[in-house]
């Protein structure tokens, strides 16, 4: 199976050329978690805080971490929507797994003072590792996005202009009555033929408006380039370096405790 990494149009035949067609989706790895499950388990944490408060943390912990791993609904970032993606849950799991650590460390300070701490400060490299790996993970991504981008700009060479002819209407949760509008269509035509390109609304950068500049390839038109693919990969790229310095900054008083500790 090739990884698809860009929107790609699809020719449309003429009779075909009023209908939407099918609705594009695009979450990001995960489950589909019940809002029942979320319900049981924070109505259980009350108890289990009075009762058995450590049993509570990892509770709490495994509610946070699947919060991440859901993939139903929108997710919004700065006030706005933004899709679904494992990347945008990432920090619920980091947070759940943040807890999880409070709750062993906890766990190991009623038995052994001494022993707790040990088990907080090796929690936390694994917890840190985990963390670096992921950001050289997405920072792989988003270069290789980088070089898809600048492969597909070369080859498309042909400007036309595509129209906007509609949106898709996509639940916002499986069971949910209430639509949400999630995705550009637009139309091109190239030498006699159409096309169609959707696209997700909410992160492309492209504003709703009539018409979008696209160059398309003249081998293959359904390939096709518009400014905003490198200007979009290009805030994210942007983003992820800001989070690391911000990651660095914020987590220092932790790793520079760990440093002094093991060579002072």
């Amino acid at each position: 199976m090739k990884l698809q990494l860009l929107p790609k149009a699809e020719w449309i035949p003429s009779d075909e050329l009023s209908s939407q067609g099918p609705v594009y989706t695009e979450k990001g790895m995960g489950f589909n978690i019940p809002t029942k499950v979320f319900l049981v388990l924070f109505i259980s944490m009350f108890p289990l805080f009075f009762l058995l408060p450590v049993i509570a943390i990892f509770v709490f912990g495994l509610v946070c971490i699947l919060a991440g791993l859901n993939n139903t609904g929108r997710l919004k970032s700065n006030g706005k929507i933004t899709k679904n993606t494992l990347w945008s849950r990432t920090p619920a799991i980091m947070a759940g797994l943040f807890i999880i650590i409070i709750g062993i460390t906890t766990f190991f300070e009623l038995k052994d003072d001494k022993k707790g701490d040990v088990v907080f400060f090796g929690c936390m490299k694994v917890l840190i590792a985990v963390i670096a790996l992921l950001l050289i993970g997405r920072a792989v991504f988003l270069i290789v996005t980088a070089a898809a981008i600048s492969a597909r700009k070369k080859r498309c060479t042909e400007a036309v202009l595509a129209e906007l002819t509609g949106m898709t209407v996509s639940p916002l949760t499986p069971d949910s009555g209430a639509d949400e509008e999630s995705n550009f269509i637009f139309i091109y035509n190239y030498e006699g033929n159409d096309y169609r390109l959707i696209v997700d609304g909410f992160t492309t950068g492209i504003e709703r408006t009539g018409e979008l500049e696209l160059s398309v390839d003249p081998q293959q038109p359904e390939f096709c380039y518009y400014r905003q693919m490198s200007l979009y990969n290009g805030k994210k790229i942007k983003n992820l370096i800001f989070l690391i310095i911000f990651l660095l900054l914020f987590s220092s008083p932790m790793w520079g405790a760990m440093l002094l500790m093991k060579y002072y």
